[in-house]
C-alpha cells in the first residue's frame, strides 16, 4: 500500500482561490499542487497534514536542514537582544565577511546581497569596471536575469553582451580568439555530475593564456556544499570574484561577492535598502558554523551514498530503465523516457517524497540513516505502483540522448567532450531551440 492516502484538498482550495491574484513562480509541476504549513529537518507538511521527506530542499539552499535548531535559537536570540539596526553596520557583518574570506583565500573582501541571480550580476558588473571590456563568456545557469537571455547564434553575443559557450572547450577557444579584446571575464557554474577536475584545470589554463580575462565563479549551487568555500578549491583553483547564495545561510535571503580586494573596492557603491539587515546574516554565520562544527559535507556524502547504493539496488531489481548520476552531495536520475519521468515524481509524491523534478537533488544534513531507511520504503512504494504501468519499458537501454538531456536540464550544458564537435553543437543548437520555445524570457 502506498505510503499517502490522505487528500490534499486543502492545498487545491488555496490554488483555487490565489490563481488570478498572484503570478505563481516557476515550480515543478507536482509539487506546484500541493501548498505547505510547516517544516522540520527533513520533513515537509502540507495544509492536510500530510508529511514529505525532502530531496530539494530549497533547490539546494537548506543544507542544514529545515528550520535547523541552532539557526533558529541564533535567529530569536538576535530578535530578543534588539540587535536588528536597519541604517548602518552591525559587527555580525565583520564576523561573517571574516568566516567567508577564511573560507575563501587570502587578501579576500566580501560584499553581500540577496539572491545568487543579483550577486552573479554584480560579479558580472564589477569584471566590466575592472576590465574596461564588455562581453561575457557564459557555461551553465546564472538565474532568471534576462541578462542571460539564450542566443541562436553560438558565436554571437545576446543584447547584454553574453556568449554562452555550453561548457564545450572548442567553442570557448574559439570565442576567446574572436574576441580577445572584448572580453572581460569567463563566468562558470561548475558542474561535478558530469565534469570532472581534469576538465575544470583546463578550462583555467584556456583562461590564463589570454592576459587580462576574468574568471566568475558561480557558486550559488555548489558552494559550501562539497566543502567550506568554492567547490573548486577540491582541485587547488580559486576564481578571481566568486558568488556564494543558497547553503551559505540554510535558506534565508543571503548571497555575496568575494574577490581580490583591489577588485571588491569598486563594488562600496553596491548598496541597496535592506543591505545591513542582520537577520540573514546572523543566519549564516550560525550555518557556517554548525556546518563546520558537525563536519557537514563528508556527513551528507557518506550517508547519501549510503542511500544511493541501495536506492541503486531497487532500480536494478526493477529493471526499469532509469539510473542515477553524481554521489551523496548532488544526484541526479535519469529516465529514459519522459512520460516515465512523469509518472514517476508524481507517484513519488503521493508515496511522501518531494525531488527537484528534472533537476538535481540536493540532500541535507537532516537526513540521517534512519530517515533514509523510511525514504527507500516509500521509494519501494513508488516503484511497485511505476511497474504496473510501465512493465513494457523493463530491459530498455537508456539511450545517450536522454543522458545529454537530463546533464543538460541540470547544467545548461554538454557533458561528453568526447563526442565529435559537430554532434554536440547540433545538439545544443537543438536544446537552445526547444528552450526558447518553452521559456520565452530566456530567448534572445
Amino acid at each position: 500500500m502506498p505510503y499517502f492516502q490522505k487528500s490534499i484538498s486543502a492545498s487545491y482550495e488555496y490554488e483555487r482561490r490565489v490563481k488570478e491574484e498572484m503570478p505563481s513562480p516557476h515550480v515543478p509541476r507536482e509539487v506546484a499542487r500541493l501548498v505547505f504549513s510547516h517544516a522540520e529537518g527533513p520533513y515537509l507538511f502540507d495544509l492536510d497534514g500530510n508529511q514529505y521527506i525532502d530531496l530539494d530542499n530549497g533547490k539546494g539552499a537548506v543544507l542544514l536542514g529545515h528550520n535547523d535548531p541552532d539557526v533558529r535559537h541564533s535567529l530569536m536570540e538576535h530578535l530578543e537582544m534588539k540587535r536588528t539596526v536597519a541604517t548602518g553596520r552591525n559587527d555580525i557583518i565583520r564576523q561573517l565577511a571574516t568566516k567567508i574570506s577564511q573560507d575563501v583565500g587570502e587578501d579576500i573582501a566580501v560584499a553581500f546581497f540577496r539572491t545568487g541571480t543579483s550577486a552573479v550580476r554584480a560579479a558580472t558588473h564589477l569584471a566590466r569596471l575592472w576590465t574596461g571590456k564588455p562581453l561575457l563568456l557564459s557555461a551553465g545557469y546564472h538565474g532568471w536575469d534576462p541578462m542571460w537571455q539564450l542566443n541562436s547564434d553560438l558565436f554571437e553575443p545576446n543584447t547584454c553582451g553574453v556568449i554562452n559557450f555550453y561548457f564545450i572547450p572548442e567553442l570557448l577557444q574559439e570565442l576567446l580568439s574572436r574576441y580577445k579584446d572584448q572580453v572581460a571575464a569567463i563566468v562558470i557554474s561548475p558542474d561535478h555530475v558530469y565534469l570532472d577536475d581534469n576538465y575544470f584545470r583546463q578550462l583555467f589554463e584556456e583562461c590564463h593564456r589570454w592576459p587580462g580575462v576574468l574568471i566568475i565563479d558561480d557558486q550559488v549551487k555548489q558552494g559550501y556544499r562539497y566543502k567550506p568555500g568554492s567547490s573548486l578549491s577540491n582541485y587547488g583553483l580559486q576564481a578571481d570574484i566568486t558568488v556564494f547564495s543558497k547553503a551559505l545561510s540554510n535558506g534565508s535571503d543571503l548571497s555575496c561577492v568575494c574577490g581580490n580586494r583591489t577588485i571588491m573596492d569598486m563594488a562600496r557603491h553596491f548598496v541597496y535598502t535592506s543591505y545591513f539587515d542582520i537577520l540573514p546574516i546572523t543566519a549564516a554565520l550560525t550555518t557556517l558554523e554548525k556546518l563546520t562544527r558537525i563536519n557537514a559535507q563528508e556527513y551528507i556524502k557518506k550517508t547519501a551514498n549510503g542511500f544511493l547504493h541501495q536506492f541503486r539496488c531497487l532500480l536494478k531489481d526493477s529493471s526499469l530503465p532509469i539510473e542515477i548520476a553524481g554521489d551523496g552531495n548532488l544526484f541526479r536520475l535519469v529516465f529514459a523516457t519522459n512520460e516515465l519521468e512523469a509518472a514517476f515524481y508524481a507517484e513519488a509524491v503521493i508515496n511522501g517524497i518531494i525531488f527537484h523534478e528534472w533537476d538535481n537533488q540536493c540532500p541535507s544534513a537532516a537526513l540521517t540513516p534512519e530517515v533514509y531507511g523510511v525514504l527507500l520504503k516509500r521509494l519501494q512504494c513508488t516503484l511497485e505502483v511505476i511497474l504496473r504501468d510501465f512493465a513494457y519499458l523493463r530491459g530498455t537501454p537508456i539511450s545517450d540522448e536522454a543522458r545529454w538531456r537530463a546533464a543538460w536540464n541540470q547544467m545548461d550544458g554538454f557533458s561528453n567532450l568526447n563526442l565529435p564537435l559537430d554532434l554536440r553543437l547540433n545538439f545544443i543548437k537543438q536544446c537552445i531551440i526547444e528552450e526558447i520555445d518553452q521559456y520565452p524570457i530566456r530567448s534572445f
